[in-house]
């Protein structure tokens, strides 16, 4: 009766999301594949969202705003501004950075940006799994603002549990520290916000990522001029611990690749898509003959 409506109404943000001209030189685009920032360049439109994740990025909006405003007040005077905006040259490219607050602690200035987070990336945070787009993002806003520390603070929207990644130039080595060790008896008697801190200096590669990216979008003028996929398909597996499950796996595949304990894992001949490409706009034009198949409730994109 009424949730028809709400979902018709994201329906329609999502078509005037993915009308919007999109800028691909940002902070925190830079560091994402060069070619959907190429097909972003050229114009090209990509297969719209659905309702249910427009939903979810509308309400994270929210979220963000609602973090940013706390965490500001939580800072107080250590807060220098909120309005921090700039940009940099690179390569004869104008990359335009925004962030959420510069701060002080311990005398040192720092940028500060809230990232809310699903269980699987917030699991990835947690576990120093950072993603060349953060790492990208991190180094622009510290050429940007002339500050060598970088805070994201990462908030897992289903819990309201935090990591802080600090991304610090005088940091010799990544250090991962748990609240409590981990030891889950603690975390669920306490239930503190922060569950892990991660404290890393910008990865040696990430600067030559961002200018390799500049320059293979700059070269792009036209679909004929796009730059090499940096991802490519996978070969599908299977795990497979039944005997007469095997017994036809190894007619249909061939002898498993591998053994743990019961459970062998056969290649099925076939390739996939995974992430990031597999959440991409741009799978029929990177990926003409790929298809979409559903297997246990979950979307797999066959190439």
């Amino acid at each position: 009766m009424l949730v028809e409506a709400l979902e018709n109404h994201y329906r329609d943000l999502a078509n005037e999301r993915q009308g919007r001209p999109s800028r691909w030189n940002r902070a925190s685009s830079i560091g994402r594949c060069p070619r959907e920032l190429c097909y972003q360049k050229l114009g090209v439109v990509g297969a719209p969202i659905t309702p249910r994740r427009m939903a979810v990025f509308h309400h994270g909006n929210y979220m963000d705003r609602g973090l940013k405003e706390d965490l500001m007040a939580a800072l107080g005077d250590s807060v220098i501004t909120t309005k921090l905006t700039g940009s940099i040259v690179i390569d004869e490219v104008h990359i335009s950075a925004e962030a959420d607050a510069l701060f002080t602690v311990n005398g040192r200035k720092g940028v500060a940006d809230v990232k809310t987070m699903s269980n699987f990336a917030f699991e990835r945070a947690c576990k120093a799994v950072i993603d060349d787009t953060y790492q990208a993002q991190g180094w622009i806003y510290a050429e940007v603002f002339k500050v060598d520390l970088v805070v994201f603070v990462c908030y897992r929207k289903e819990t309201s549990h935090l990591c802080e990644v600090i991304f610090d130039r005088q940091a010799p080595e990544l250090i991962i520290t748990q609240r409590f060790g981990g030891d889950e008896r603690k975390l669920y008697t306490d239930d503190p916000l922060l569950i892990t801190e991660v404290r890393t200096p910008f990865d040696g590669h990430i600067q030559e990522k961002i200018r390799a990216t500049i320059r293979a979008v700059g070269r792009c003028v036209d679909g004929q001029s796009l730059p090499d996929r940096p991802y490519a398909p996978v070969m599908e597996t299977t795990n497979i611990q039944n005997k007469e499950e095997k017994a036809e796996a190894v007619k249909l595949y061939g002898e498993p690749i591998s053994k743990s304990g019961s459970w062998s894992k056969f290649q099925t001949g076939r390739q996939i898509l995974e992430f990031p490409c597999s959440y991409c706009a741009f799978i029929s034009q990177c990926f003409p003959q790929a298809y979409l198949e559903i297997e246990n409730g979950k979307p797999k994109w066959i190439t």
